[in-house]
């Protein structure tokens, strides 16, 4: 599956959710404030499924029925590393949705 982790900047929650499914899935990280509206669009398109950090309004419309609306993280309060809380929350919450074992 192409799954689509986007978050505000593209650094940390988008990058981590995406380092955690490249193992069962095809992920690519974004920034929603940082890149274009059609880069955007196009990221959107490519694919399957797309999961926000936390609910974001820029994404295209025709794209809103691959949002999975029960994946959520939060705000950006986190630290630059891959372990600690950040790590666990995302992982636990990609087992519980299916995406990961």
């Amino acid at each position: 599956m192409k799954i689509l982790c986007i978050c505000n900047q593209g650094n940390k929650r988008s990058v981590f959710t995406k380092a955690l499914l490249n193992y069962d899935h095809d992920a690519l990280a974004a920034g929603i404030d940082v890149n274009s509206a059609e880069t955007i669009r196009l990221l959107c398109n490519w694919a399957d499924k797309i999961l926000l950090a936390e609910p974001a309004t820029n994404i295209p419309m025709e794209s809103l029925h691959k949002v999975d609306t029960r994946f959520s993280i939060g705000p950006d309060i986190y630290p630059v590393v891959i372990t600690g809380k950040l790590r666990k929350i995302i992982q636990a919450k990609l087992i519980e949705l299916g995406y990961i074992k």
